[in-house]
């Protein structure tokens, strides 16, 4: 009604802005804050407008994406898990009048040190299907790449993962839906491919909400390039609490989980 006869008041021009802002009613706050701005308002209140206009634009944003990327360097003396020792105590074989209590390690399998480096990208993705509350597409990957020297390049290890899904949050609940793959390669030969579902609940309580928790389980199949007795599947379940201070700066939590795998073999 102000409005409506003095058009010219800013002042309960911002305050109609702020409640549309509050009431997520965003373009109408925009085009209020745009008015005042057209207006030529005093610095300290053009720069706390921009603020508004800033928040209105990230909470209008359905798509992010964020990214990382890690590099080092390491020295490990038995790259490839060797025996200590170039003898191994075995127990005694008979053949006949020979008995052997002993073996001889191979040249080939005596440890090896090495140099190496390692460089890992990862990245995920979101994006909200409508309001920025509720549904939303995810992604995410992982690579990582070791490197080592000549002698020892048949134990570098590649590993890649790529988990699409759908995750849906609330005020006090989210959950997510993820799909996963992973590959392990060691040097030129693959070793394990493992395909699954990992879905989480998390969700907090309490009047500051300091308290939350993470239920987690995976389902997945892994199928092993050469050693077709090691394919099977595993099943976890675990439980993540936190508990964060009251100004958020500091968090401890503890997790407990399970797990079973089947495989073709017992042995494993």
């Amino acid at each position: 009604r102000i409005l409506a006869n003095r058009p010219e008041n800013d002042m309960v021009r911002l305050e109609l802005a702020r409640t549309y802002f509050v009431s997520k009613q965003l373009e109408q706050a925009r085009r209020e804050f745009q008015t005042v701005l057209g207006h030529n308002p005093p610095e300290a209140v053009r720069k706390n407008i921009q603020n508004f206009i800033n928040e209105i634009r990230r909470q209008e944003k359905h798509f992010w994406v964020m990214g990382r990327v890690d590099a080092g360097a390491f020295y490990d003396d038995n790259v490839n898990v060797g025996p200590d020792s170039d003898i191994i105590d075995i127990a005694p074989i008979v053949s006949g009048s020979d008995v052997m209590e002993t073996l001889t390690v191979g040249e080939g399998s005596k440890p090896i040190a090495s140099m190496g480096g390692f460089l890992a990208l990862s990245g995920a993705a979101s994006y909200d299907i409508g309001d920025r509350r509720g549904w939303a597409l995810i992604a995410d990957g992982t690579a990582y790449r070791s490197f080592l020297e000549a002698d020892a390049g048949e134990k570098e290890i590649l590993y890649l993962s790529f988990s699409p899904g759908v995750a849906w949050s609330g005020q006090k609940y989210s959950v997510r839906f993820p799909l996963k793959a992973d590959h392990i390669s060691q040097g030129d030969a693959g070793l394990v491919d493992t395909y699954g579902l990992a879905p989480t609940l998390s969700f907090s309580w309490g009047a500051q909400r300091l308290w939350s928790c993470m239920l987690g389980a995976c389902a997945e199949i892994r199928d092993y390039a050469s050693l077709d007795d090691r394919d099977g599947s595993q099943y976890e379940l675990s439980c993540k609490i936190s508990r964060f201070s009251a100004d958020y700066s500091r968090s401890f939590y503890g997790t407990v989980g399970a797990f079973h795998e089947k495989t073709s073999a017992e042995i494993y």
